[in-house]
Order: C-alpha cells, then sequence, then structure tokens
C-alpha cells in the first residue's frame, strides 16, 4: 500500500503490520449494509 490508498476488505481474516520502522496511521470505518434485490435489478438494468 501507499500514502493515499484504499483498500476495502470483506469478511476476511487479517492483521495489518508496519514493516516500515515509521509512524503510520489508519482510519477503519465500519459500516452495516443490506443486500437490495430491487437495488440489484436497477443495477443490473444500467441504470
Amino acid at each position: 500500500l501507499k500514502p493515499g490508498s484504499v483498500v476495502v476488505q470483506r469478511g476476511t481474516n487479517h492483521a495489518w503490520a508496519n514493516r516500515s520502522g515509521k509512524p503510520c496511521r489508519m482510519l477503519f470505518i465500519l459500516v452495516d449494509g443490506e443486500y437490495d434485490p430491487a437495488i440489484a435489478a436497477q443495477l443490473a438494468k444500467g441504470a
């Protein structure tokens, strides 16, 4: 990863390690959501 990188990691085991020896800041945002078949249908139509 590089400065400014964005990672969307979905339901996987992970372990973050800063191997650079320099300070590192990370922000984690957890957002709940649910599947909506109506929206999926619209997206499939290209809407």
